[in-house]
């Protein structure tokens, strides 16, 4: 069975989730905690203790599914509470530049008001987001397709 961005982010947030497994201001620790960012590093290469899911090195496909669940939930916490999205400043869109992925997820974890629930809450709402919008896509083909 293929994982999908929206299973990721699940298995992020179970893993966050676990007493003591949700950390700020690090990836992933010797202990194996982890912040969000780390936690969907984990799920893609629980093999790789450096935690670098989007080196290829570990084969193309999961480099992709990690950069698009990152990338997803990146963009998910641009528009949830409190977030601060982080750009590098291309000048190629609307925003001013392109959207720092880690940096925004980094920001909101770390943030000293944050809980480990509020963390997993996210992980699985950006996780039903996915859902909703694969299902709604899904819906729209199957209608065009008449």
């Amino acid at each position: 069975m293929t994982r999908t961005v929206a299973d990721i982010l699940d298995q992020a947030a179970v893993l966050v989730g676990q007493p003591g497994m949700w950390q700020q201001d690090g990836f992933r620790g010797v202990s194996g905690s982890c912040c969000a960012a780390g936690g969907i590093a984990q799920v893609i290469a629980p093999d790789d203790p450096h935690g670098d899911p989007w080196d290829l090195s570990g084969g193309r496909e999961r480099a992709e599914l990690g950069r698009e669940a990152a990338a997803f939930f990146a963009e998910f916490l641009r528009d949830y509470e409190d977030a601060v999205a982080f750009w590098h400043p291309s000048g190629d869109d609307e925003d001013g530049g392109e959207l720092d992925v880690i940096e925004t997820i980094a920001g909101w974890n770390d943030d000293p008001r944050r809980r480990q629930s509020e963390v997993v809450s996210a992980l699985r709402d950006a996780a039903a987001e996915w859902r909703e919008r694969t299902e709604a896509r899904a819906q729209r083909q199957l209608a065009g397709a008449r």
